[in-house]
């Protein structure tokens, strides 16, 4: 390849990597999110903790924002997998191992716009999910058992709930459904 060759690649962005750039969704997002998180709280506290209308008040913003960071932990994790394969692929593209660096940068490529690629393409977004979800769940107990009067069990209770209904699923959706 020339040094002056100009080369422009098709990118399609997956559906995970929309949802941190900001635009009008967001509009329609951080309400509907705040809202599930509230419900969430509410539900999980309603039967063990007496008058638990102003303590889901109070902790609902900091859990949808615990919510926020953890989502974008997953993000991160899961671009970091696939953007750091892909470069890797390119730099072994532009070196001896041509054919092997092609398959690895088309591989990272495809399974970043759609998950479903392959096996390892739905374990990683997996992981990420998964990461998401542990993250709710770890910083929710933490900031729900301390200081707020509600007890460790009722803490766990609703950070566990938060966690398995709040993790980012939108993860596992394909940008597109191609092969």
């Amino acid at each position: 390849m020339k040094k002056n060759e100009i080369r422009l690649f098709n990118l399609l962005v997956p559906l995970w990597i929309m949802v941190w750039i900001p635009g009008w969704w967001w509009l329609l997002l951080i309400p509907a999110n705040y809202l599930l998180d509230r419900f969430i709280l509410k539900r999980c506290l309603d039967r063990k903790v007496p008058d638990s209308k102003p303590f889901v008040r109070k902790y609902s913003v900091k859990v949808c924002i615990f919510g926020f960071l953890s989502d974008f932990i997953g993000a991160l994790f899961m671009l970091a997998v696939f953007m750091g394969t892909s470069v890797v692929g390119e730099y072994m593209k532009d070196g001896s191992n041509h054919d092997t660096g092609l398959k690895i940068a088309k591989w990272a490529g495809e399974s970043m716009s759609n998950v479903w690629h392959d096996p390892l393409s739905i374990i990683i977004s997996a992981v990420g999910v998964g990461i998401s979800a542990l993250l709710i769940f770890v910083f929710n107990k933490r900031m729900l058992a301390k200081n707020t009067g509600i007890g460790e069990e009722n803490a766990r209770y609703a950070a566990k709930w938060l966690a398995i209904v709040t993790a980012p699923y939108l993860y596992l959706i394909p940008a597109y459904f191609g092969g």
